[in-house]
């Protein structure tokens, strides 16, 4: 075998283990965007539930609800104890909805935080709120917001 038989061989050798290498990188990559998409969800539900726990269960936070949805007068410390929690409960949602368009959340997880903001726009006083801070998010998830009550507007395609 001359040396440029050899030397042929050898780029062809190296050829191989480039297109190797580069198979094996590309799975790598999938791999850990697929741990990064699962640490991402796991992130956010236990915000998420965190979140919405503390207006659920602690107890000035669930006395405090009932006297909101009850139609009854509050006083101006409860009307901003509630304005906060929509505030909270709206930027959870809006990381929820940034994930989902991004893809970081499978559509299932998306489709639960969609329900969650629909019961969120359920709330007494939620369009007063919303009209007088809207401006704070993202022009998309203003869009997807008010797109709630008037449709299923699908935000995202996996197809």
């Amino acid at each position: 075998m001359s040396l440029e038989e050899a030397g042929a061989i050898a780029e062809i050798v190296g050829a191989l283990a480039v297109v190797f290498t580069l198979i094996y990188l590309s799975i790598q990559i999938r791999e850990s965007s697929k741990t990064n998409r699962l640490v991402a969800t796991q992130s956010l539900l236990e915000r998420s539930t965190d979140v919405w726990a503390q207006g659920l269960y602690v107890p000035e936070a669930r006395a405090l609800r009932q006297k909101f949805s009850s139609g009854e007068s509050l006083t101006d410390a409860e009307k901003s104890d509630i304005r906060t929690l929509i505030l909270v409960l709206l930027n959870n949602l809006q990381v929820s909805f940034l994930m989902g368009t991004e893809k970081l959340i499978s559509n299932t997880v998306f489709d639960t935080f969609r329900e969650r903001a629909i019961t969120v726009k359920k709330l007494p006083h939620f369009d007063e709120i919303w009209d007088a801070t809207k401006n704070i998010y993202t022009v998309e998830f203003q869009q997807w917001m008010d797109s709630l009550e008037s449709s299923s507007m699908v935000v995202r395609d996996d197809a």
